[in-house]
C-alpha cells in the first residue's frame, strides 16, 4: 500500500452496502445542507479493481492548508459489480463520499446498488479491532461514480505515483518514490531525505527496464524467508509485490532500482553537525587535587586526603565552570593534566560538604571504566580535511527536538577523497576532538 504526502493510494472493490440504521438516518441532516465530500481517483486496475486517488474536497478546504494527510480504503476484493466494469486501466474517474454515521446522508438500500462501493482503512497499523455487529460503525460509501472526460487525463496525468520501492534491509535508505511528474523521493530513518527530479525520457526507460527484464510476471512472494523487497508500481497495472531477496528472477529490474539509489546518494549535498562542544582546560590545581593519582588509586586516595579536602572549598569561580548542570557526565569542560585528559565536575554531595574539594566526581576521558564501557571516547579530526568542525554555526545544533539542526555543508573534495570516513557517519554518532574542542555527536546527513 502506497500512502505518502504526494500521493494517495486507494484500493477499491465492491462488496454488499451495508445500510445505515434507520435511527441514525432520522437523525441525519438534509442532504442538500451537506457539502459533496467529492473525490477523483485514476483507475489503476480492474482485477480487483483499485483506484488511486488523486483529488478531493478536503484538499480544497482553508483549514486544511495543504495536502499532506494519509487516507487508505479498501472492501472485499472478492466482490463484483457490473458498474466498474465499464471502467478501464487509465482512466480518470469521479465519485462522492457518503459517510453514513450521522455527518452525511447514505441510501438506505436492502438491495446493492450497482453504483456504490463500500470504504473502509485499510492500513493493518490503523484498522480498528473488531467490534460487535451492533457496535460497529457503518461504513463510508463512494457514490455516482462516473468516468471523467480527456480534459481530467490531460489535467492529472503528471499527478500521482509511478513506483515505491524499499529495498535491502541493510541500505541506509528506507524507501525510493518516484511520482508521474518526475518527482523522485529517497527517505532514510537517520540519514535525511533526498528530492531530485528525473525526466521523462528517464521514467520510460525505467518503465521499459521494467517490460524487459520481465518484473510484471514476477508473483508475490509467500515464502517464509525474514527479509523481503517490496515494490508497487503502476506499470501497465497495479502491483504490490512481496519479493525475496534471495530471488533471482527480479535481480535486474532490482538492480536498477539500487543503483539509482547509489547515484542519488552519491550525488546528494551532505552537511555535518553535532550536540555538544565540549572545551579543554590546562588544569590549574594539581596541588590541591592531582587528577591522575585521583583516578588511579579511588577511592583511596579521597580516604586518604578527606580531612584536607573536606575541609577546603573550591573558588567560586571555578565553582560555577566546574559544577554539574546538565547531569552525569555532561559537563561542558574538560582538563588535561600530565598528559592525560579527564571530565572534572562538583555534583551535589548528601555525604561529603558539596563545594569542597572532596565532593567531586571525575573520569579520565578514553579510559575503560569499571564496567567496561569506555567513558568519553573520541578521535582526532583529520587534518587533511578542508572542512573544519570549528565552522559549524552554533546556533542550530542538533537537540532532542531537532535532528539534524543548521550543520554546514561538507565539500564535494573532501567526500570525494574521505567517502568511506563520511559513509560512517549515517550510521553512528562518533566523537572527535579538533584543537582544544571535542565534539559530540556528530552527525551527517544528505539533501
Amino acid at each position: 500500500m502506497i500512502i505518502n504526502s504526494r500521493s494517495l493510494l486507494i484500493i477499491i472493490s465492491l462488496e454488499l452496502l451495508v445500510f445505515c440504521g434507520s435511527n441514525l438516518f432520522a437523525q441525519a441532516k438534509p442532504a442538500n445542507s451537506l457539502p459533496k465530500i467529492w473525490f477523483v481517483a485514476r483507475v489503476i486496475n480492474t482485477d480487483p479493481f483499485t483506484i488511486e486517488y488523486l483529488d478531493d474536497w478536503y484538499r480544497h478546504q482553508p483549514h486544511r492548508g495543504n495536502q499532506d494527510y494519509q487516507i487508505g480504503v479498501t472492501t472485499n476484493p472478492q466482490a463484483e459489480s457490473e458498474n466498474v466494469k465499464k471502467f478501464k486501466i487509465g482512466d480518470i474517474i469521479k465519485g462522492e463520499i457518503c459517510i453514513s454515521y450521522g455527518i452525511r446522508d447514505c441510501p438506505i438500500s436492502r438491495v446493492p446498488d450497482q453504483n456504490q462501493l463500500k470504504l473502509k482503512l485499510v492500513n493493518p497499523e490503523f484498522e480498528p479491532p473488531l467490534l460487535e455487529p451492533e457496535l460497529s460503525l457503518p461504513p463510508s460509501i463512494a457514490i455516482n461514480l462516473k468516468k471523467l472526460g480527456e480534459g481530467y487525463k490531460i489535467r492529472y496525468q503528471r499527478k500521482g505515483f509511478l513506483l515505491s520501492y524499499k529495498p535491502r534491509s541493510t541500505n541506509i535508505v528506507t524507501s525510493l518514490n518516484i511520482f508521474r511528474d518526475g518527482t523522485t523521493d529517497l527517505a532514510s530513518y537517520d540519514a535525511g531525505w533526498i528530492r531530485r527530479s528525473l525526466s521523462q525520457d528517464e521514467l520510460a526507460a525505467i518503465e521499459r527496464a521494467f517490460f524487459a527484464s520481465q518484473a510484471d510476471k514476477i508473483e508475490t512472494s509467500k515464502t517464509n524467508e525474514y527479509f523481503k523487497l517490496q515494490l508497487s508500481t503502476v506499470f501497465g497495472r497495479y502491483r504490490n509485490l512481496l519479493i525475496d531477496e534471495s530471488s533471482k528472477e527480479s535481480n535486474k529490474f532490482i538492480s536498477l532500482l539500487d543503483n539509482l539509489i547509489k547515484k542519488q546518494v552519491r550525488d546528494a549535498t551532505y552537511r555535518i553537525n553535532y550536540m555538544w562542544r565540549y572545551s579543554i582546560k590546562d588544569w590549574q590545581f594539581g596541588d590541591i587535587l592531582p587528577l591522575d593519582e585521583a583516578v588511579d588509586t579511588h577511592p583511596k586516595y579521597l580516604m586518604q586526603h578527606w580531612k584536607r579536602l573536606s575541609e577546603t572549598k573550591a573558588s567560586t569561580e571555578f565553582f560555577e565552570e566546574a559544577k554539574d548542570r546538565y547531569g552525569y557526565g555532561m559537563n561542558l569542560t574538560f582538563y588535561r593534566y600530565k598528559g592525560r585528559l579527564y571530565s572534572f565536575e562538583f555534583p551535589i554531595c548528601t555525604d561529603r560538604p558539596t563545594g569542597s574539594w572532596a565532593c567531586f566526581r571525575l573520569n579520565e576521558v578514553g579510559k575503560p571504566l569499571a564496567d567496561g564501557r569506555v567513558w568519553m571516547n573520541f578521535e582526532e579530526w583529520p587534518k587533511d580535511l578542508r572542512i573544519k568542525l570549528e565552522d559549524i554555526p552554533r546556533d542550530g545544533l542538533i537537540d532532542n527536538s531537532n535532528r539534524f539542526g543548521k550543520g554546514l555543508d561538507v565539500p564535494k573534495s573532501d567526500l570525494e577523497k574521505h567517502s568511506e570516513f563520511f559513509v560512517r557517519f549515517l550510521h553512528e554518532r562518533p566523537s572527535y576532538r579538533e584543537g582544544d574542542y571535542i565534539y559530540y555527536g556528530l552527525k551527517v546527513w544528505f539533501h
